[in-house]
């Protein structure tokens, strides 16, 4: 895995409070929902009480579009009573996935709210990542007893924030929390913005593409996970899949499939296919294999189908690879039978170590 992919900053904002009308999209298992809320850039503007996160990716800017601002009127017959205006990118060779849109009541074209998504759908770990949560426990003799808790997390992650990436964070949220109308919004000039490590051309065409695109009304898979990484839950004839995907209103928008083979023991004791290709390190049957997992991404995105040409692929073993494998793991996001393929690797490290009451308390815990 190139862990240097991972030093670079991505900016996620988001603005005001979820929107309650969106709850038939984020209402999901508390399986699920723990890896979202691990698997995004996610700082609240509001009451920043969240921390930043970071990374970049390589980006072309686009030509500058016509675009108007839209306002739909209320239909009674829809079954979305709320609208998402999307616009994305995403780098295949970073991993890093950016979306930005506009989210609002049909109903109320004066109730909107504007958000900004980035996050990596290819790179799982980075070496220096620990989740770390506390407990208050007893001891056998009824005494109170503090704890801190460290693992490697099961799910995608990023690298830790620092100034530069701060300062552009802090740009981006004063820009955003004037909640400008959105021809106003199209009209700013990026020139008149200083930042330090995102691009600044990727973020306003992001802005222009989504304010001028329809509303996105896609039911097909609504109800599903906005994000996720997912994976096979054991190494099986030394590898299994890995599945990153972003739906967004019931339309996937981006899909990334790879192969994790195992190299040792460790958590993130693995290698993963797209980088063997990349490298020019891939034999074959592999280098044919991931061609073919190439055409089952734009298959599943062309027709939004989690199960979509099965029959391109699901008899065929290339490379070593079991892609049987590959149509079960699809099959069991497409039908919602997938909640083994959340789990914690087995051999995720974990480290448990006593610490005083003032650290405890010091770390935001309550003592009860």
């Amino acid at each position: 895995m190139r862990k240097a992919r991972f030093s670079h900053i991505v900016l996620y904002i988001l603005i005001g409070l979820t929107l309650t009308a969106c709850g038939s999209e984020s209402a999901h298992s508390d399986s699920v929902q723990s890896t979202e809320e691990k698997a995004t850039l996610d700082w609240g503007v509001a009451d920043g009480t969240r921390d930043t996160q970071s990374a970049v990716a390589s980006y072309q800017t686009k030509t500058p579009l016509n675009v108007t601002a839209w306002n739909a009127p209320f239909d009674p017959d829809s079954q979305i009573g709320f609208y998402r205006q999307i616009a994305s990118h995403m780098d295949d060779e970073t991993g890093w996935y950016f979306q930005f849109c506009r989210e609002g009541i049909k109903s109320d074209p004066e109730e909107y709210q504007y958000i900004c998504h980035g996050m990596n759908l290819r790179y799982r770990y980075k070496d220096n990542y620990w989740d770390v949560t506390y407990l208050q426990d007893k001891k056998g003799d009824g005494t109170a007893v503090f704890k801190k808790i460290k693992s490697k997390p099961g799910t995608i992650h990023f690298g830790l924030g620092g100034e530069d990436e701060k300062a552009d964070r802090d740009v981006i949220n004063t820009l955003l929390r004037k909640k400008l109308p959105p021809k106003e919004l199209i009209a700013e000039d990026p020139d008149r913005y200083e930042f330090k490590l995102i691009d600044k051309n990727m973020f306003f065409d992001l802005i222009r593409e989504a304010l001028s695109n329809p509303p996105v009304e896609n039911t097909t898979y609504l109800d599903w996970p906005m994000w996720a990484m997912q994976v096979e839950p054991e190494y099986m004839d030394g590898y299994r899949f890995q599945i990153g995907f972003y739906c967004k209103m019931g339309l996937i928008d981006e899909i990334y499939i790879d192969v994790l083979y195992k190299t040792d023991s460790r958590y993130d004791g693995y290698v993963q296919l797209s980088d063997l290709v990349e490298e020019g390190k891939a034999d074959k049957g592999q280098q044919e294999a991931f061609e073919l997992i190439q055409n089952v991404r734009s298959a599943i995105k062309n027709e939004n189908l989690f199960i979509a040409q099965e029959e391109m692929y699901k008899n065929k073993e290339i490379g070593g690879i079991d892609l049987y494998r590959l149509y079960t793991f699809l099959n069991a996001i497409h039908t919602k039978t997938d909640d083994n393929y959340y789990d914690l690797p087995a051999d995720a490290p974990l480290i448990v170590e006593e610490i005083s009451e003032e650290e405890f308390i010091a770390a935001g815990n309550t003592v009860h």
